[in-house]
């Protein structure tokens, strides 16, 4: 909001858009920005919709070791 009001002030280009945390595991966007994004009409570009990956069902696949990496291949 300071930015638009020094923008407005001194006749520089408004920014249109920000780019905003917001999934379904993340939504203060809802609360924080959006009221002032469509007060001001600034719009957003968002990012990890998708919980940064938490939500497709691959997250915990990712971390799993396959059967084999558990096979010590040190010789003491």
């Amino acid at each position: 909001m300071k930015s638009l009001a020094v923008s407005d002030r001194y006749g520089y280009p408004r920014y249109v858009a920000h780019q905003a945390y917001y999934s379904l595991i993340g939504r203060d966007y809802e609360s924080e920005l959006m009221p002032l994004g469509l007060d001001q009409e600034v719009g957003c570009v968002v990012w990890s919709p998708l919980g940064s990956a938490r939500l497709t069902g691959n997250f915990a696949a990712a971390n799993r070791r396959p059967p084999s990496s558990y096979k010590s291949t040190h010789i003491l």
